[in-house]
């Protein structure tokens, strides 16, 4: 498919438009929230503000529901879900063989972030995109490997040992890195359903009248 020059244009400010949600999140629950609170806070934030980002675009395409921000509280799972799955599977490694211990840590990750962005990709297709789409088939599945994806490979920039996971602009880093592969991957998904917007009653009514 070739796109013109406005399709990728609108591809770029989701993109932008997410990277920028998703690491404000970050960075606001990095100064107001300490501990764990920032940690459990930072996904939240980033989740709601990613999608409120994404809604701007949506809105003005599709006259999305203001219900796209809300699927973005999500993200109240997504540290739960991270965590577990990176422990469980990082247990199963030797202790002495830290390359494998990591890569399991980095694929529990993406399994966790796998089962969120499928969570989160069905409540965005069911509750908004089914009312203004003819067509979002690959909605749910691309969400969660978009997500699953971008979690692993964001994770592993700051690593999950101490000397490393608690740099500050390796964070950053690797949630900017996480943001664009989410925003890179559902954005290109976008402009392919695009196309089969539903049109509204008013105006298909119009189209008729005009056509008898």
């Amino acid at each position: 498919m070739k796109l013109s020059s406005s399709q990728i244009l609108l591809w770029l400010r989701w993109i932008a438009l997410t990277v920028i949600g998703g690491t404000s999140g970050l960075l606001i629950t990095m100064i107001l929230l300490p501990g764990n609170l920032f940690f459990f806070g930072s996904y939240v934030a980033a989740a709601v503000l990613a999608c409120t980002g994404q809604w701007l675009i949506l809105d003005k395409l599709i006259k999305a529901r203001k219900g796209w921000i809300a699927t973005g509280l999500i993200g109240l799972i997504a540290p739960m879900l991270l965590l577990m799955s990176a422990a469980h599977l990082s247990a199963l490694a030797d202790s002495h063989n830290l390359f494998l211990r990591d890569l399991l840590a980095y694929l529990g990750v993406g399994i966790g972030a796998l089962l969120v962005g499928l969570l989160l990709g069905n409540l965005q297709r069911a509750a908004i995109l089914q009312r203004c789409l003819n067509e979002t088939k690959g909605w749910t599945l691309t969400t969660g490997l978009a997500w699953g994806l971008g979690w692993a490979l964001g994770t592993a920039i700051p690593g999950i040992d101490p000397s490393t996971s608690g740099d500050p602009l390796r964070i950053v880093l690797g949630w900017i890195v996480t943001w664009l592969i989410i925003g890179s991957i559902t954005g290109a998904l976008l402009l392919y359903l695009l196309p089969s917007r539903r049109v509204e009653p008013a105006l298909e009514a119009a189209q008729e009248s005009k056509s008898s």
